[in-house]
């Protein structure tokens, strides 16, 4: 037999494929991916190391688009097609170390929702206002000079409305997230690396694993090319709108898609990027002797882009 359609949920992508930033309660650690060089490129070569001032701030503009097609047992049974979510990321840094590292403070403002005629405004503004405690969340942690957040922490998501927390836990940490990290090798145009996390997303344990590509260098402006793969293995989940006493397996779970970004090397955020992915996760629900499988086809869209600070 089938699940009952009251069981469908309405849900949101449960991945932001921009790097290793895993949704988070208080006070939870981000994962620090392993880097590993793959090719070195092409001589001349040196290391990438940020050069970062101390009590300097940053800003930077991220928007996010998606789309999740759901079906079950192969019958269509809904479609969320979000407008752009747009919002500004802000950094400070403390006093840099001799070995590069700095403390970092993030904080949000000015999130909104763009016109983009999907949806009538009265829903655009009902969405704004239910994403507007992500201006109360708070963050820090410490920046290497390789471009890793070490010991990431975020206060606040514990207040948000259980109705849009999923949604906000993608991208409340987007300081880890948009950090390309760094190889310790020194390396030349072409140059390739793996930078991979095991993380834990939304509850669902993931694997992440970027490829990166240094396309170009000007100086400090640095420009990368990337690959992305989130993977999950079969494992029991908790969902947003399925009953407590049902039973929600992964039976598939694949996210890829590709992007590049801009990298002031004096700056802890990126001056420009953009990321597109899209991918297949499907669920084995079970509940009260009747069983399916929900398959959620989703599509995202991340651009960012330098703010006024």
């Amino acid at each position: 037999m089938k699940v009952r359609r009251a069981l469908i949920p309405t849900l949101v992508a449960i991945v932001i494929p921009l790097a290793a930033a895993p949704a988070r309660a208080a006070s939870s650690r981000a994962a620090t991916p392993r880097v590993t060089l793959q090719s070195p490129g092409a001589a001349p070569r040196s290391p990438l190391r940020l050069t970062l001032t101390s009590g300097s701030t940053t800003a930077a503009t991220l928007e996010f688009s998606e789309s999740v097609d759901q079906s079950l047992g192969g019958t269509p049974t809904s479609s969320v097609h979000l407008p752009p979510i747009r919002f500004v990321l802000h950094t400070k840094l403390g006093s840099v170390a001799g070995d590069g590292r700095a403390p970092i403070d993030y904080s949000y403002s000015d999130v909104s929702v763009v016109d983009d005629g999907s949806v009538p405004a009265a829903q655009r503004t009902q969405l704004e206002s239910a994403l507007a405690p992500i201006t109360s969340l708070t963050g820090s942690g410490t920046l290497t000079a390789r471009n890793q957040i070490l010991d990431s922490k975020i206060a606040g998501t514990e207040n948000l409305d259980p109705s849009v927390a999923q949604l906000t836990d993608q991208f409340s940490d987007q300081v880890g997230a948009v950090a390309v990290p760094f190889p310790r090798e020194a390396v030349g145009l072409g140059a390739k690396w793996r930078g991979v996390s095991l993380l834990r997303v939304s509850g669902v344990n993931t694997k992440q694993t970027y490829e990166y590509t240094l396309r170009s260098r000007d100086g400090n402006v640095v420009v990368f090319d990337f690959t992305y793969t989130q993977t999950a293995p079969r494992q029991s989940v908790k969902l947003p709108g399925i009953p407590s006493n049902a039973k929600v397996t992964i039976s598939r779970y694949r996210v890829s898609g590709r992007g590049s970004m801009t990298v002031d090397l004096s700056q802890p955020l990126p001056s420009m990027g953009t990321t597109n992915a899209s991918g297949t996760q499907a669920f084995l629900l079970r509940s009260q002797g009747e069983h399916g499988t929900l398959t959620q086809k989703l599509t995202i869209g991340v651009d960012v882009s330098a703010a006024p600070e």
